[in-house]
């Protein structure tokens, strides 16, 4: 013969069973949470940090493109004063007298060799 459970106990279970539901549910929302806000700072860090090295690396490249521009600008400079000059020494040369053109040549050389540096 089986015993039927009396409504007494099995109510007793019942609030036991919805009791520790009830308090697990509360510990894993707090380590929902939890989980939620870490992830929320780590990637707030994550975007400060990339944000910060990029806007660094981004400031350096412009001034040395800056820097790469006044050197090229001054190349250019350099490079039409040598033109000037070497046309100027090709039209003052004398293409009569031997002697003066080796002498010219040696001169456009030197000249071209102080210009470059």
């Amino acid at each position: 013969m089986t015993k039927a459970p009396s409504v007494r106990k099995m109510a007793k279970s019942y609030l036991i069973l919805k009791k520790r539901l009830l308090k697990n549910s509360k510990f894993i929302n707090m380590v929902k949470m939890s989980l939620a806000a870490g992830f929320f700072l780590f990637s707030l860090v994550a975007y400060w940090y990339f944000v910060n090295v990029s806007s660094t690396k981004g400031y350096f490249i412009r001034t040395e493109r800056e820097k790469f521009s006044e050197i090229k600008f001054q190349n250019e400079i350099v490079k039409i004063d040598v033109r000037k000059l070497e046309s100027k020494i090709f039209d003052s040369i004398n293409l009569e007298s031997n002697s003066s053109i080796t002498w010219k040549v040696l001169t456009i050389s030197s000249i071209t060799s102080v210009a470059l540096r």
